[in-house]
């Protein structure tokens, strides 16, 4: 997903940690808002901010406004 956005790849690590701040309860998933309040920080460019939806919105097939960590995890 951030090389998608022509964000500099992120270790297993910042992974990890993305993970943990969005679903802080483990739920096994994790909202488009949770993203992108975590996400904002990284990614200063506004124009940067509505690819990182936009990608969201494509791994959320069902349209649910949650994906999975799982599938999180294999798109980062």
């Amino acid at each position: 997903m951030l090389w998608a956005l022509d964000v500099e790849p992120i270790d297993d690590d910042d992974i990890n940690d993305l993970v943990r701040k969005a679903d802080p309860n483990n739920e096994g998933f994790f909202t488009k808002e949770a993203l992108t309040l975590i996400m904002e920080d990284k990614l200063r460019d506004p124009d940067t901010l509505e690819a990182l939806i936009e990608q969201f919105n494509l791994l959320d097939r069902s349209g649910s406004g949650k994906i999975s960590i799982p599938e999180f995890k294999q798109y980062m």
